[in-house]
């Protein structure tokens, strides 16, 4: 079966993620040192909005320090923090982080 353009657009703007926790690749960067990496972090998400980072090595950002985006149809956000550093969120994946 084939969609139309107008039915795939209705469909991707029906996909919502349910508040709950996802491991999720993310991609780090740091402006100021030019340091990135990618990591496989737990995310909190609400209203289809990341609204924390959980380290595997303890700790979190969340939204005390970044203003929450929202997930776009793939899944994916970006967050920057309040230090200017960014963290590309995809593939998300129910469940925590091992």
């Amino acid at each position: 079966m084939k969609l139309t353009n107008g039915e795939m657009k209705l469909l991707l703007s029906m996909i919502h993620y349910e508040d709950g926790y996802y491991c999720a690749k993310v991609h780090y960067y740091n402006p100021n040192t030019k340091d990135e990496s990618n990591h496989h972090l737990t995310v909190q998400i609400e209203n289809d909005k990341v609204v924390k980072l959980i380290f595997s090595k303890g700790g979190w950002l969340d939204e005390d320090h970044f203003d929450a985006p929202k997930l776009n149809r793939l899944g994916d956000a970006t967050v920057i923090d309040d230090r200017k550093y960014k963290y590309s969120v995809s593939d998300l994946e129910d469940g925590e982080c091992d």
